[in-house]
């Protein structure tokens, strides 16, 4: 199984599904079989950049810096606060995320001192992190808003709005022989601009032109919590 596909059955089993059959007629459409009537397929959403004579999925140093970032929010525990405070990222190729964890970790520790402060932390010449109080305690004390990938240029709605007709194009052709199998079919997308829509990403989204598909509906799951995700279409 395919890493996206786990991560789509990790946020199917989090929804209630149970009876959940991965490649029902073999190594062809659907990837799963929902209550032996509901065909899924998956795939990763995402865009590429070149980079000098080769081409790199572009949502793989935001991966990276993501990936890092939850971590240390998530071992940054103070279970006394009032508010939680949103981080937003700001960075460029070349960058080793890597390099700047133990930097991280003792800036947001710091910036606890002063949580309703809005600031923003440089580290390098490529990333920036800023800091918004949120209105509300949430589970945690930090929670990452959003990222902003210089080099991929254009705002997350609208970059994940103009790839689907492709992602669409190119998947409705994948299941054309086989979308009489099923009496209904759904596309599960795996986040890999944006990394999971907020609540006002989708209602931004829902504000755009309706795309026709022949998918029932399109899912749309965040690849850092496959817990959450939000119906795009449908």
């Amino acid at each position: 199984m395919k890493k996206e596909e786990s991560q789509v059955l990790q946020y199917l089993k989090a929804q209630g599904y149970t009876n959940i059959q991965y490649e029902p007629d073999g190594n062809i459409p659907p990837d799963f079989l929902l209550n032996g009537r509901i065909a899924i397929e998956v795939r990763r959403l995402n865009k590429y950049i070149t980079i000098g004579n080769r081409k790199e999925p572009i949502e793989k140093a935001d991966y990276q810096v993501q990936a890092l970032l939850q971590k240390i929010t998530d071992s940054i525990q103070t279970p006394d606060y009032k508010h939680s405070i949103y981080l937003f990222l700001d960075f460029k190729r070349p960058l080793n995320i890597k390099q700047y964890k133990n930097s991280i970790i003792s800036t947001l520790n710091n910036h606890l001192k002063t949580p309703e402060k809005i600031a923003e932390y440089r580290f390098g010449t490529n990333l920036i992190i800023r800091t918004f109080p949120a209105n509300q305690k949430l589970a945690t004390i930090y929670r990452i808003g959003g990222s902003s990938d210089d080099d991929s240029g254009g705002f997350i709605v609208s970059d994940i709005y103009n790839v689907l007709p492709h992602i669409l194009s190119e998947k409705e052709g994948k299941i054309s022989k086989y979308k009489s199998r099923y009496p209904e079919w759904w596309l599960a997308l795996v986040d890999t601009i944006g990394y999971g829509f907020s609540s006002n990403d989708l209602a931004q989204f829902k504000q755009l032109p309706l795309l026709n598909t022949d998918f029932d509906k399109v899912l749309l799951i965040s690849p850092l919590d496959h817990t959450r995700g939000f119906t795009i279409i449908g």
